[in-house]
């Protein structure tokens, strides 16, 4: 690796603090860096447990009829993690607002572009997303996904 490299091309670091479910979902992102489909399927899939899991833990059990937007702005919710949470007046409010507001747009667009180029819904088109763009996609959606996950923790006393 150069100089300025933070990762490895194919490399995906996400700590979840040893929740299987999501170590099983990291295990697959990290065996398919090449190829895109799968990525962005596992991806949502991932971030989908997340959110499951935080609401579980939060003693809010998601109901089964819930959308992939409705689990996570639950989450969120219960998290303390909406922008509508940040307190008024603290300096930067804006700029984390539109920061939280821009996590949860990643979200909301994993969940898209898995519909539209990912694995799981059987498509008959290649997918027309490079491999690099997917890894880019799943970076985001680990970097989503830990923040979700270290805020539960410090909600739960584990950090």
């Amino acid at each position: 690796t150069g100089a300025g490299d933070l990762l490895p091309q194919g490399g995906i670091d996400i700590s979840t603090g040893g929740r299987a479910a999501l170590d099983e979902q990291l295990a697959r992102l990290r065996q398919n860096t090449t190829d895109p489909g799968a990525l962005l399927g596992t991806a949502k899939d991932l971030m989908e447990a997340a959110a499951k899991l935080i609401l579980e833990e939060m003693s809010f059990p998601a109901r089964e009829q819930w959308s992939f937007d409705e689990l996570w702005h639950h989450a969120r919710d219960r998290l303390g993690i909406l922008p509508q949470h940040v307190a008024a007046g603290v300096p930067g409010e804006k700029c984390i607002k539109t920061i939280l507001q821009s996590s949860w747009t990643i979200a909301q667009q994993v969940n898209v572009l898995r519909g539209l180029q990912g694995s799981g819904h059987g498509r008959t088109l290649p997918t027309g997303v490079t491999p690099e763009q997917a890894l880019l996609v799943v970076r985001e959606a680990c970097s989503v996904t830990e923040f979700a996950l270290a805020s539960l923790d410090r909600q739960t006393g584990r950090h």
